[in-house]
């Protein structure tokens, strides 16, 4: 009896995460015994990851919630999918390829019945350029970087960010020459992701998106000459799991050893 019904919880948290994350949300079943990391709670079996900015402890869920009513709640209110995906993702408009757009045709997969993406995410971007090889136009990417990425912010938020992407001391005043190596730092890590992974438009969720495009990233170093990972795991290679909006913990895990020169 007791098996069975632990099997019952199972399927039914297995059923939670896979509603959240077909609408883009970041969650997963928790197995018996199995911790909660830091930024996540846990509800009915699931574990739901809680983004920084926001207390745990003023999480609360309604024990008789639908799972589609969790989804929206998770992905809206908690994570706001959404948001980030227009502060961390680049649109179409800034990812022009130097030789050509590496683009899909729209075709709408089982598990993206609705968008999760804004409007303007509308093309597929393939890990190496798709079929025209191109690479993530930097110019494009630093005017995103310059004019949405780090718009707004003040001059101790750029400080923190400088910080925390370039691995470097938090200075005590941000010039001219650390707001650019902060901003080609950004551009040059935005580009790079797209290279391996890709960004997926609206008709892909990160799953479908993951499963169809994983066997297409190219091998570690294909980037350019100043490519190089000393110290660091390479992190693009076919056991990554696409995600979009996470370009902020990306940057905070990786660091590039080489200059980029415009």
């Amino acid at each position: 009896m007791l098996l069975g019904s632990a099997l019952d919880l199972t399927v039914k948290a297995m059923s939670k995460v896979k509603t959240i994350v077909t609408r883009g949300g970041k969650a997963r079943v928790l197995e018996e015994e199995e911790q909660l990391k830091e930024d996540e709670i846990h509800y009915q079996g699931v574990a739901i990851e809680i983004p920084d900015d926001i207390s745990k402890d003023s999480v609360h869920i309604d024990e008789n919630i639908s799972d589609d009513m969790l989804a929206l709640m998770v992905t809206n209110s908690i994570q706001d999918v959404d948001g980030k995906v227009e502060d961390w993702e680049v649109p179409d408009e800034s990812i022009e390829l130097d030789s050509g757009r590496a683009t899909s045709p729209r075709v709408r997969t089982e598990d993206s019945t609705k968008p999760v993406l804004p409007d303007g995410w509308v093309v597929a971007y393939f890990p190496a350029g798709g079929e025209s090889g191109g690479k993530p136009n930097l110019s494009y990417i630093r005017e995103w970087v310059e004019n949405t990425k780090l718009a707004g912010m003040s001059n101790e938020e750029m400080g923190q960010e400088y910080s925390r992407v370039l691995q470097k001391k938090v200075p005590s005043k941000l010039d001219r020459s650390k707001r650019e190596a902060l901003v080609n730092s950004i551009t040059y890590m935005v580009a790079r992701k797209i290279w391996y992974v890709g960004r997926r438009s609206v008709d892909y969720t990160d799953h479908t998106w993951n499963e169809a495009t994983k066997h297409m990233r190219p091998p570690q170093g294909s980037f350019g000459k100043n490519d190089i990972w000393v110290n660091v795991e390479f992190p693009y290679g076919q056991e990554y799991v696409y995600t979009s909006g996470d370009l902020h913990k990306a940057m905070s895990e990786l660091k590039t050893t080489g200059k980029l020169s415009y």
